[in-house]
């Protein structure tokens, strides 16, 4: 209804209707155009109509009075149900109309009482399903961690199917609440219910595993997709993720800075024993079509091989792992009979979830190194690693300035815990740099990332440790020694520190010889075995002075010889340049600074037969000039060489780049190429063994 209040009502003007044009005032002046005054609620005793319809006997009241006075008069309409976060319930909007007029436009109620079915419905799909209940009650948390597992095996089979449909999450809680909990569509009332439903049922509301499953697992699932990875002795942690293009999809080991030197890539190539197979089919199509064809189809061959690869599969703490591309390539010619060589495999193709990811952190779970390649990976934390050590906890065995044997036995490794992990760290006694010129300088206790690098660094501790027990006859012999002066004149064009480094190398080297010929350094681990040692060795200090000071006389002469001719005239022609770096290349490597203590006991004194192998190249140059068939037999030479000394180069620096000692296998092949040398460039001076290109192909097949 359409009214205007009557002119004689004290609200008329008070409700008065907007004026569009200005109006003269009592003195006939314009007045501005009157705004509609803001509105409200009036109720009227009677409505007259004359040329108007006029409200009579006016008054205002407030519209919440409507609700109290009239409620059978009211319409009320609810729209968006949702549930509150703030209040623990649902609610809904209500609007209320009193003949078409909005009473209240938008108004939060309890929505329970008006449709109980929806409101339990979105009670159990927001409080219970999506956990958004705020409750003590363990049965939340326990079927949120199950809910979580769940969602970790789907990423572990890399599967979005695993975990049942929020529909049937509803469905248990629905169930469970039954009849009894019909009304529930608030925290207070369903606390009052659980309260005495747990009381007669105390596991009532737990979800078991079958209840969040919607496909059949395998039954050794645990063992298919582990928790941990077995890497030296350290157990570490896997996280799986399945999200194709993310940087960490497939595979993670989350590992400690201190134990990132125990990962090998022999380990980190079998992955998880459930991913082997999807792993095998890729690498069976990445091999040559001609051994291929043979082994398709891709799946069926590769579900052949898995038992045979599974029990290879390295589940124990071990220092050796197998090979898995060797594994592998003997399984795939057991099944289908064709050979199959480890080196066939491309396995850089892979896709990135078939590669395990390394998560290196720091001591506060920061990420300090990713990458899918080991090797990588240890180049990138190699200088971090000695640091992270050395703030471990165990100030025994980071010591400084020991001059004698005084801390008790030292145990080959150590078994620690780092931010709950168990983690190893081995402890070594290694020489101290920066020795200042004295004859014996002082060793230290430090902490090894692995078993390998800790028994490499022993040497030179124990080493220095028996020169300071045998420092008094270390001095005399040294003092003593013919033709001193004319070594270290010799040595001063080698490195610098003359004198006092050469004697200084001298010392150490003669102690090892003395008391460590029988025995590896890092098998000397207690006082008593120390002792022993020095004991055997300090009555052959003369001996070994005399020994060891005459075969560097030698060796100083003959590099100096050498050294000599390639500052010749002669030897920097032009046509001579690549000679003469191959030359220059091969004496650095020969006698380094430290080639008494560098160079293996047992090539030492094969080291003046090489440098004169050297001697012999130049003057066959010489007497054949620096053109015609000696040059070419050189240069061919030389190119025989070269792939494998580039190739033995490459891999030690590597391994050098990782914070690696040396390859046993490796330097085999580096001694034995001086000897392919003198085969080819000074066959006079025979080799000490059989060697050939062909015979040191088969040594590097068997390092790669």
């Amino acid at each position: 209804v359409r009214f205007t209040i009557h002119p004689g009502s004290g609200l008329a003007k008070k409700f008065a209707p907007p004026t569009t044009a200005p109006t003269p005032d009592a003195k006939g002046t314009p007045t501005p155009p009157k705004a509609a005054t803001k509105g409200g609620w009036v109720m009227a005793a009677e409505l007259v109509t004359t040329t108007k319809v006029y409200a009579r006997t006016v008054a205002r009241i407030e519209p919440e009075w409507i609700e109290r006075v009239g409620p059978h008069l009211l319409k009320r309409s609810h729209f968006d149900p949702h549930w509150d976060d703030r209040s623990q319930s649902v609610l809904a909007y209500e609007k209320v109309l009193l003949f078409g007029l909005e009473v209240v436009a938008k108004r939060r109620v309890q929505f329970g009482p008006i449709d109980p079915r929806l409101a339990r419905e979105l009670f159990i799909r927001h409080a219970l399903v999506q956990a958004e209940l705020r409750t003590a009650a363990p049965f939340l948390e326990h079927n949120l961690k199950l809910e979580e597992k769940v969602r970790s095996l789907e990423a572990r089979l890399r599967r979005s199917d695993v975990l049942v449909a929020p529909e049937m999450r509803e469905a248990f809680y629905d169930q469970r609440l039954g009849e009894g909990g019909g009304g529930i569509s608030s925290n207070h009332d369903f606390e009052r219910w659980r309260k005495d439903a747990e009381r007669a049922k105390p596991q009532l509301l737990l979800m078991k595993l079958p209840d969040l499953l919607a496909v059949q697992l395998p039954g050794n699932i645990e063992d298919l997709y582990p928790d941990t990875l077995i890497a030296g002795s350290s157990t570490l942690p896997l996280e799986y993720i399945a999200e194709p293009g993310h940087p960490d999809d497939g595979v993670s080991v989350i590992v400690p800075l201190e134990a990132a030197g125990q990962l090998i890539q022999a380990r980190a190539d079998w992955l998880v024993p459930g991913l082997l197979q999807e792993k095998t089919v890729e690498l069976i199509r990445s091999l040559p079509k001609p051994v291929r064809v043979n082994l398709v189809p891709a799946p069926q061959t590769a579900a052949k091989a898995l038992p045979l690869l599974l029990g290879k599969f390295p589940r124990a703490a071990s220092s050796t792992v197998p090979s898995f591309f060797e594994s592998l390539a003997a399984a795939l010619t057991s099944v289908s009979g064709t050979l199959v060589e480890p080196s066939m495999f491309v396995a850089d193709d892979l896709p990135q979830h078939l590669k395990l990811n390394i998560k290196v952190i720091d001591e506060q779970g920061r990420l300090v190194a990713r990458g899918r390649d080991v090797a990588e990976v240890h180049r990138a934390v190699s200088s971090k690693i000695a640091e992270a050590l050395a703030k471990l906890p165990e100030p025994r065995f980071n010591r400084a300035g020991i001059r004698t044997w005084d801390f008790g036995d030292l145990p080959e490794r150590l078994e620690l815990s780092r931010a709950g992990l168990r983690i190893e760290a081995f402890p070594a006694l290694v020489e101290e740099s920066g020795s200042g010129g004295s004859v014996a300088p002082a060793a230290s206790l430090r902490l090894f990332r692995s078993l390998e690098v800790a028994r490499h660094a022993m040497r030179s501790g124990v080493r220095r440790l028996l020169a300071l027990a045998l420092e008094k006859e270390l001095k005399y012999q040294l003092a003593h020694l013919p033709g001193f002066d004319a070594m270290a004149l010799k040595y001063a064009a080698i490195a610098p520190g003359g004198k006092s480094k050469l004697r200084d190398q001298l010392a150490a080297a003669v102690a090892e010889r003395a008391c460590l010929a029988d025995r590896a350094a890092h098998t000397v681990r207690t006082e008593a075995d120390f002792r022993v040692c020095v004991n055997a060795g300090w009555h052959k200090v003369a001996k070994m002075s005399h020994e060891v000071g005459e075969e560097t006389r030698q060796v100083l002469m003959a590099h100096g010889a050498v050294a000599s001719a390639l500052h010749s005239s002669f030897m920097n022609a032009p046509l001579l340049i690549e000679t003469a770096e191959d030359i220059k290349e091969q004496l650095a490597f020969l006698v380094s600074p430290d080639f008494l203590l560098s160079t293996p006991r047992e090539w030492f004194p094969h080291l003046p037969r090489f440098l004169g192998g050297i001697q012999r190249r130049i003057q066959r140059l010489s007497a054949g000039g620096a053109q015609g068939g000696a040059l070419d037999r050189d240069r061919a030479a030389m190119a025989e060489l070269a792939g494998m000394w580039r190739a033995y180069r490459v891999r030690a620096e590597q391994r050098a780049g990782q914070g690696l000692p040396p390859d046993p296998a490796l330097e085999q092949i580096r001694w034995m190429l001086e000897e392919l040398r003198i085969s080819l460039f000074a066959q006079e001076l025979k080799t000490s063994v059989p060697v050939s290109a062909q015979r040191l192909q088969k040594l590097w097949a068997a390092v790669a």
